[in-house]
C-alpha cells in the first residue's frame, strides 16, 4: 500500500515538479531563505526508520542553520550572493559551520573510540574483562537451563548447534571444566565479579562457534585482502595517473585498514559508523605527509579520504551483514561468496547508472545538489591553505568546541558514572545538526514529520515487536516506492517528456 502511493507520487512528481517545493510559509521566505517542504514519501519513511531522536537533531541543525545563521550572514554582508550560491551565498557560508561541528563530534568520538580499544587491549593481553563487561565465557555461566534448552531447540537445525564435546558440557547445564557445578550455582558465584571493575576471563573458554566447513580459510583472507589492497592501488594509478603517488594510494590503503578497525568497533558499540569523521580525520593527515605546493595536492587530499571513508564504510557493513547472518544461522563463506557475486555486478550496474543519471541531469544541479561533494572539497581546499568566507571562522570555532564537548559527555558519561545521564538525549549530535545544517531545509522537514510518526507509533505500540515490524515494513513500502520509479522518471525524461 505504502509503495504504491509512494509510486503514485514519484511520477505525479515528474509532471508537476513544484510539489517537490511547497512553499508552506510564503513565497517570500521560499525564495529568500530556501524554506520550503517537499512531501516526499520516501523522505517521510527514512525519518520513520531513522527515529525521532535523530530526525529531532537534524530539526534543530536545520533551524540553527536555515533560520539563524543564515539570515544572520546574508544581513550582515558577509554572503553577499545569492543564498544557493555555495562560493558566495549563505548555503555555501553554513556549510563551514556545519563541516566544524561534524568534524568536532566525529574526531572526539573517534578519540574516546581509540581509548577504549586501547583499554581494551591492554585488558586482553592482561586477561582481564574491564568495566564489569562480562566476557563471553561468563555469559554462558549467567545463561540459565531452561534459556539453554530454549536456544538449542532453536538453533539445533542451523550450524550453531553443531558444537564438539567440549562446548556439550555448557549445554548439558554446566560449565566448561566446571562440570560439577551448575549454570544456576555458577552464575550465583559470579555475581560479585560482575559488581567489580574488571575480572578475570575463563582460561577455557572455547571460541569456536561454527564449524570449519563454514569459515572462510585464513588463506583466503589474507590472499585476498592482499589482491584488494594492490588492486586498489592499481586502479587508482590507471585513473589519475602519476598525478597522485603510488606511495600516498598505498598510506592511504594502510591507513584506512587501521581506521575501519575503529569504524567497525563504533558501529558495533554506538550503532554509529563514524565515516565522515574518518574520512576527514584521513584528509587532515593527508595535508601533513603530502606538500601544499605539489601539484595536485587537493586531488590527492580528496583521494585518500574516500578511500579510507569507502573501507570504513564497507567494513561497517560487512560486519552487519554478518552479525545478522549469524544470528539467522547463515554460513559466513555462503554470505562472502555472495557479496563477491554482488560487488562484481554492482561496479557495472553502478557505473551504468550514473553515466544515464549524468547525461539527463545536471550534476550538481537543482534536483541534484550533492552538498556532500561540495563538503568534500571545500575540506580539501581549507586543509590545503585555501581562505574561509568572511567572519565564518569565529563561528566555526565557537559551535566546533561546543558540539565536540557536547560529543565528548555522549560518548564518555553512562548511568554508572553519572546521575544526569538520562538528560544527555536533550544535547544534541553533531554530526545530525550538521545534516541539517548543510541539507536544504525541504530535505529535513519531511524527515522529521516521519520522526513524529515514530515517536507516535513508538508510544502507541510501547513494546510489541510485531508492531515495531509492522512500522518498519510501512517505512520501507516508502523508500521502495519512489526509489523504483526514480527510474520510470529517468525514462520520462530521456524521452523528453514535457512537464505540465
Amino acid at each position: 500500500m505504502t509503495s504504491s502511493v509512494s509510486s503514485i507520487y514519484t511520477v505525479i512528481s515528474y509532471f508537476i515538479p513544484q510539489i517537490k517545493a511547497l512553499p508552506v510559509f510564503g513565497y517570500y521566505i521560499s525564495e529568500h531563505y530556501l524554506l520550503n517542504f517537499q512531501p516526499s514519501p520516501a523522505y517521510v519513511g527514512q525519518g520513520i526508520i531513522m527515529g525521532f531522536a535523530t530526525t529531532t537533531y537534524m530539526f534543530f541543525g536545520m533551524v540553527l542553520g536555515w533560520c539563524v545563521l543564515s539570515p544572520l550572514a546574508q544581513s550582515k554582508g558577509w554572503a553577499p550572493g545569492p543564498i544557493d550560491d555555495w562560493k558566495e551565498g549563505s548555503e555555501g557560508w553554513i556549510m563551514w559551520i556545519s563541516l566544524s561541528i561534524m568534524i568536532s563530534d566525529s574526531v572526539v568520538s573517534l578519540a574516546v573510540t581509540v581509548v577504549k580499544a586501547i583499554n581494551s587491549l591492554v585488558g586482553n593481553f592482561n586477561g582481564e574483562s574491564y568495566h564489569g563487561v562480562p566476557s563471553a565465557g561468563e555469559h554462558q555461566g549467567l545463561i540459565s537451563g531452561d534459556e539453554i534448552q530454549s536456544d538449542e531447540d532453536i538453533t539445533s537445525s542451523t550450524y550453531h548447534g553443531e558444537t564438539n564435546n567440549s562446548d556439550s558440557s555448557v549445554h548439558s547445564g554446566s560449565t566448561s571444566g566446571c562440570d560439577s557445578i551448575t549454570v544456576g550455582e555458577h552464575s550465583k558465584s559470579t555475581n560479585h565479579a560482575y559488581k567489580s571493575t574488571k575480572t578475570k576471563r575463563p582460561k577455557n573458554r572455547n571460541n569456536t562457534d561454527l564449524q570449519p566447513k563454514h569459515q572462510i580459510s585464513g588463506y583466503v583472507t589474507w590472499i585476498g585482502l592482499a589482491l584488494s589492497c594492490l588492486l586498489c592501488v592499481l586502479a587508482t594509478r590507471k585513473v589519475f595517473g602519476p598525478i597522485v603517488p603510488i606511495y600516498a594510494t598505498s598510506i592511504s590503503v594502510i591507513l584506512s585498514l587501521l581506521l575501519s578497525v575503529l569504524g567497525v568497533k563504533a558501529l558495533g558499540e554506538t550503532d554509529l559508523n563514524p565515516v565522515s569523521g574518518i574520512g576527514k580525520l584521513s584528509q587532515l593527515l593527508f595535508a601533513v605527509i603530502i606538500p601544499r605546493n605539489q601539484p595536485g595536492a587537493i586531488l590527492i587530499n580528496l583521494i585518500s579520504g574516500a578511500i579510507s571513508e569507502a573501507a570504513t564504510q564497507q567494513a561497517g557493513d560487512l560486519m552487519q551483514d554478518l552479525k545478522t547472518g549469524f544470528l539467522l544461522g547463515a554460513s559466513p563463506k555462503a554470505q562472502f561468496i555472495a557479496q563477491i557475486y554482488g560487488s562484481i555486478f554492482s561496479i557495472f550496474l553502478s557505473a551504468i547508472m550514473y553515466k544515464f543519471y549524468n547525461a539527463l541531469y545536471q550534476i550538481p544541479g537543482p534536483i541534484f545538489k550533492v552538498p556532500t561533494a561540495v563538503i568534500w572539497i571545500d575540506c580539501a581546499r581549507l586543509v590545503n591553505g585555501a581562505g574561509l568566507p568572511e567572519r565564518v571562522i569565529e563561528f566555526a570555532i565557537f559551535f566546533g568546541v561546543v558540539f565536540g564537548i557536547i560529543s565528548l559527555l555522549k560518548n564518555t558519561l553512562t548511568k554508572d558514572n553519572c546521575k544526569y545521564y538520562k538528560y544527555l538525549k536533550y544535547l544534541p549530535s553533531g554530526v545530525p545538526v550538521g545534516i541539517g545544517i548543510y541539507n536544504v531545509p525541504s530535505f529535513t522537514l519531511a524527515r522529521f514529520i516521519g520522526g513524529l510518526i515514530s515517536f507516535w507509533w513508538m508510544k502507541r505500540i510501547k513494546s510489541e515487536n510485531s508492531e515495531k515490524v509492522k512500522m518498519i515494513i510501512f517505512s520501507s513500502g516508502m523508500i521502495l516506492g519512489e526509489g523504483v520509479f526514480s527510474v520510470v522518471n529517468m525514462v520520462f525524461t530521456s524521452l523528453g517528456i514535457p512537464h505540465l
